[in-house]
């Protein structure tokens, strides 16, 4: 296989991937070699041999990688029938392209949307519909997303905790709670934590515990063993005496077996904490040492003899000691926790029980439900089998992206749908020809916390024949010298035990004479901490960011990859210091961000007017900037209680606005009261957005953030996303998860907004899998890593190891070593995947004081840093030239002025102009009209017979056409219009957007409507008036089009339906622009007739066109 002339070194695999359609086969792709190349060019290759669109699934990783592979897909197939051949597939088509062949791709292109191309939720919701009744799903059931699915289960659990422990037997969950931090939310995070972390694994079970009577047994002789011995000296040492009569007790608690309730096993534990048995470790239940017990001097100062003697019995009786404490911290203590484990999974999977009753009563599904329950139903005994057998026939080609990153249920159910076996164990599945094929990179497999295990990877790699198993390792992304690198680093590292081995990349792109591709740069540390080095070091990028910015790279040309999303203020400080625009993919301080707290606080008013320290944290905030001396002045001059003259006021939201002289502070809590009067009444989606215009937070934050305002914006917009999911629960339970999150500091990812524009991006490397950039600074990475400590669960056993009561179960500390290996390997990848964004520069920081920097980011793999050329800030080599990579052959695409004004030009004529015209916006030509105002004879009221007009006209006139409206719809009656119009005037003042320069009199509107109803050209016509009629009309003249939109407020119509007269309700003055405006209307509605009817004054101008 070839390409642009060269032939590549791994043209036979790429060849093979691509032709053979009747083989099963692995295909590892290392970083940049075009898997999705390799993937759309298998599928139009299936396409192309006659293979039906509906029996072929591609499972991708995300929605927007599979939107990707469809469109490539669609390309080939289009490129094929033109014989202008895709990358790869010239060689496939080595004789051309036949007539059958375009035959089969024009009728696979007809039917293209038949092809499966989905995530593996999305291809398993697919199956389970296809099956509800032997899934037993309903099949009208709502997919929720993670954070709904998150949500249901916390209230799930907090129902579920509150009837436990309501209950005789929550005594365990109650001992949970009361035994971790200094109050109960640090034992109820702990619960949260453990069911959160099993929540994906339903079958999930505790070590079993083995000798558990055996162990109690030989714990009671011992302590029995010490108690005689003390018993049996002539005069007993009285400390330790004391120690022998705790044993006794202690020894009558521990006559429990396996089968004992959590209460006495809980009993047993507490009981030395009681005696001072312990010592003051984090293990509250460890015996100590019993020299701090009974010294010697104590036991001399006891027992009469000689030293020698006494110093024996001593002896003995630490002896006897040593075997209680031996017993119980190393054996039962153990036992005990396993016991209490298994209750605690007991308990769960009651919780988990739960859960699944109120999905399947609210007709919900979460991400676990659709692969569970496809597992489930490929496995099922008595149908499992014929429901395999229907999905072979419809599925025979499955092809899978990124299965470095599946778990092992997903691995499961590729297996089951490509194989017709059924043994337990799914690894020895024999593979139907051709049935699967999967293309992954086990070196970029960096989701273990989410369930991605490269040892699935292997597993599943080693179903496969040798021979099935294809490398890809021509990189058509970096340079030769970005790859060195990679390869000289980190060749060693992805080779050793339990990594899934290292392919060395190969370079397509020939370097041009271009300085070192990887570079260091030394920083500064004055001596510092590491932990404190990401300071220094954000100093030294953002430069490096402005001076490859200044000799020709585009800043959308670099990232910055962390590790973690904690900790990149720094950063974002720097580069806007700099006036360097960036845009953050990795931040987790959602609830840290200043625009989070001020709607945080705005929520928590709303929910709760008299919350005197939300209010005074939102004035005091940048939204309304009061100053403490401003805040103090207003609360000393508020009114005071008679009876308690010298108690100081509380602010609230509710306040008296007469109280409150400082006028900033006034049009404040003016909106605020305004808002809180429609809390009750509207959405808190609604609500929040009212006052986000109000405060004008919008315009505020593009003021304080100007270039950087972009990330704020869609940071407020995110916080009114989440606010929709509370219109049932409602206003008071947003503020408290909103709370809750603030004060618990949560990480929540920060909103990513939808502007594309010229800015350096800040990703994590995780989020950075796929993506590439000519210039890739990794930073931040000398923080120190986590390392799994409690919690873990292995998930191809489906056991749970956990401290219980801070006590260690069987297995955990092996089991977490394991873990945390893994997790060091995982680190690895996670650098490797970081280094091959690269495309041209890799710039790597130093410290200029090498200290320890054990189980920090940087240590997870010896990059030797030090070993690379030094960057030169002063000269820094210029951006690639865009040609360097060009085809051979290729034009150039510069333009000129003049051919750029010339293409312009006819681009412009060429396409169509559609304007939009509003009439009632003065958006319509004026034109000769034939209109005269008609003698009305005696009105039904003269002018001074009604109320002078009040109140501003705008909002005065809404009144009035609604008024009218629903006079003319029969909802109101006119002998009820005074008291609607009162209606609406209180319900249009109680918006907050909505500022009344004056007040407006219900009375007088009522009555200048009746006037208007009554009047001799409305009157004989009011029973035919059809209020508030949509227009709408296209007109095309001269090359140019408009469409004409709006609403009539009244036409009256004939009785077999032809529109014949079209009023307009004037309020206000008579303007000479309002006759074309109805006239608009009549061109539009083709009604030659209209009224112009000035309610204030009642006059009527006729209309005619």
């Amino acid at each position: 296989m070839t390409s642009q002339g060269h032939q590549l070194p791994d043209a036979e695999s790429r060849h093979r991937a691509l032709t053979a359609i009747d083989q099963s086969l692995v295909v590892e792709a290392g970083a940049g070699t075009g898997k999705t190349t390799i993937l759309a060019g298998r599928i139009a290759v299936l396409l192309a041999r006659g293979k039906n669109p509906e029996n072929i699934v591609a499972v991708t990783f995300t929605e927007s990688a599979a939107s990707e592979l469809l469109l490539r897909v669609r390309e080939y197939i289009r490129r094929l029938r033109q014989d202008n051949f895709p990358p790869g597939l010239a060689d496939v088509f080595k004789g051309g392209i036949s007539a059958q062949e375009k035959t089969c791709l024009k009728k696979a292109e007809d039917n293209l949307d038949n092809l499966v191309c989905s995530t593996i939720h999305g291809f398993c919701q697919r199956i389970l519909k296809t099956f509800p009744v032997e899934a037993n799903i309903d099949p009208g059931a709502t997919i929720m997303d993670e954070r709904l699915s998150n949500r249901v289960f916390k209230e799930v659990l907090d129902n579920w905790l509150h009837k436990t422990l309501s209950d005789e037997n929550g005594a365990l969950i109650a001992g949970l709670m009361t035994r971790y931090g200094n109050n109960y939310m640090s034992g109820y995070r702990h619960i949260q934590d453990v069911a959160t972390r099993i929540r994906p694994h339903r079958n999930i079970k505790a070590t079993n515990p083995e000798g558990f009577g055996e162990k109690l047994e030989e714990f009671r002789s011992a302590l029995q063993s010490y108690v005689a011995y003390i018993e049996a000296l002539p005069v007993p040492e009285p400390k330790s005496k004391i120690v022998a009569d705790s044993f006794t007790q202690w020894r009558e608690l521990a006559q429990i077996t396996s089968n004992s309730n959590v209460n006495q096993i809980l009993a047993l534990i507490d009981f030395p904490s009681a005696h001072d048995l312990v010592t003051n470790e984090p293990s509250r239940t460890t015996v100590t040492a019993y020299f701090r017990k009974a010294s010697a001097d104590d036991w001399y100062n006891a027992l009469e003899g000689t030293k020698k003697s006494i110093d024996d019995a001593r002896r003995q009786a630490n002896n006897a000691y040593k075997r209680v404490r031996s017993w119980w911290n190393d054996e039962v203590r153990l036992a005990l926790a396993d016991q209490l484990l298994a209750h605690l999974v007991d308990d769960l999977k009651d919780l988990l029980r739960h859960y699944q009753l109120y999905k399947r009563s609210a007709g919900l599904l979460d991400f676990d439900d659709l692969i569970i329950g496809t597992r489930d139903l490929l496995r099922h005994e008595k149908h499992g089998l014929t429901v395999r057998q229907a999905l072979a026939r419809q599925y025979q080609y499955i092809l899978v992206d990124e299965f470095q990153d599946t778990d092992a249920l997903q691995a499961e159910i590729f297996w089951c749908l490509c194989s017709n076996d059924d043994s337990h164990d799914w690894t020895s599945f024999a593979l139907r020809p051709g049935s699967l094929f999967v293309v992954g990179d086990p070196n970029q497999s960096i989701y273990r916390f989410r369930g991605a295990d490269v040892d699935i990877y292997t597993k599943a790699r080693k179903t496969f024949a040798k021979d099935r198993v294809l490398s890809i390792v021509t990189n058509f992304r970096s340079s030769a010298s970005v790859l060195d690198f990679v390869n000289n680093r980190f060749n060693q590292p992805l080779s050793e035990t339990d990594q899934a081995g290292y392919k060395e990349l190969q370079p397509f792109r020939r370097d041009s004479n271009r300085p070192q591709a990887a570079v260091s740069v030394v920083f500064n540390t004055e001596e510092q901490r590491p932990a404190t080095f990401h300071e220094h070091e954000a100093q030294i990028v953002a430069q490096i960011c402005h001076e490859l910015i200044s000799t020709g790279y585009s800043a959308k040309d670099i990232v910055l990859l962390t590790p973690v999303g904690t900790g990149i203020h720094c950063y974002e400080r720097e580069l806007q210091s700099r006036g360097i625009s960036f845009v953050t993919q990795a931040g987790k301080s959602f609830f840290l961000l200043q625009e989070t707290q001020d709607l945080v606080t705005l929520t928590c008013i709303l929910a709760n007017g008299y919350d005197h320290l939300a209010l005074g944290a939102f004035l005091r905030g940048p939204i309304v900037g009061l100053t403490d001396e401003e805040l103090l002045d207003i609360v000393w001059n508020l009114e005071r209680d008679p009876d308690e003259p010298d108690r100081v006021p509380r602010l609230s939201a509710l306040v008296d606005l007469d109280q409150i002289n400082n006028e900033v502070a006034k049009k404040a809590l003016g909106h605020l009261q305004s808002l809180l009067r429609i809390a009750q009444t509207v959405t808190p989606h609604a609500l929040l957005s009212a006052a986000i215009d109000v405060f004008h937070i919008r315009p505020l934050l593009q003021q304080r953030f100007s270039q950087q305002s972009a990330r704020a914006l869609a940071n407020v917009d995110l916080f009114l996303e989440w606010a929709r999911a509370y219109s049932v629960r409602g206003l008071k339970s947003f503020a408290r998860a909103m709370y809750q999150n603030w004060e618990r500091e949560s990480k929540i990812p920060e909103a990513r907004p939808d502007t594309i524009r010229d800015a350096v991006t800040i990703s994590t490397m995780h989020n950075a899998k796929g993506l590439e950039w000519s210039v890739v600074i990794p930073i931040n990475t000398w923080r120190q890593y986590r390392r799994p400590e409690g919690i873990a669960v292995d998930r191809i056993h489906q056991q749970l190891y956990a401290k219980v009561l801070h006590i260690p179960t069987s297995g955990h500390e092996t089991f977490v070593k394991t873990e945390q290996k893994q997790e060091d390997h995982e680190r690895v990848r996670l650098w490797y995947v970081a280094s091959t964004r690269a495309r041209d520069l890799l710039v790597l920081t130093l410290p200029d004081s090498q200290q320890n920097l054990n189980r920090s980011w940087r240590s997870v793999v010896d990059l030797r840093v030090d070993e690379l050329p030094e960057m030169n800030l002063e000269s820094l080599p210029s951006a690639p030239s865009k040609s360097e990579d060009r085809k051979p052959g290729a034009q150039s695409q510069v333009q000129s002025r003049d051919q750029y004004r010339t293409e312009s030009n006819k681009l412009r004529q060429s396409s169509s102009q559609l304007t939009w015209v509003t009439p009632s916006k003065d958006e319509v030509p004026v034109k000769d009209l034939d209109a005269a105002f008609l003698d009305l004879g005696e009105s039904t009221r003269h002018e001074d017979e009604l109320p002078p007009v009040a109140g501003p006209g705008l909002v005065r006139g809404q009144i009035i056409h609604r008024l009218i409206e629903e006079i003319l719809t029969g909802e109101t009656l006119l002998d009820q219009a005074t008291e609607r119009a009162e209606i609406l005037v209180t319900q249009i003042q109680s918006y907050p957007e909505i500022e009344l320069p004056g007040s407006i009199d219900p009375v007088e509107i009522s009555l200048r409507v009746a006037r208007a109803l009554q009047l001799p050209q409305i009157r004989p016509i009011i029973d035919s008036l059809v209020p508030e009629c949509p227009v709408y009309n296209f007109v095309s003249e001269n090359g140019a089009s408009s469409v004409v939109v709006g609403v009539a407020d009244a036409i009256s119509f004939s009785p077999d339906g032809t529109p014949q007269l079209i009023i307009d309700w004037k309020s206000g003055q008579v303007e000479a622009h309002h006759e074309e405006q109805i006239a608009a209307y009549m061109r539009a509605t083709s009604i030659n007739h209209g009224l112009l009817v000035y309610v204030d004054n009642a006059q009527v101008k006729e209309v005619h066109l």
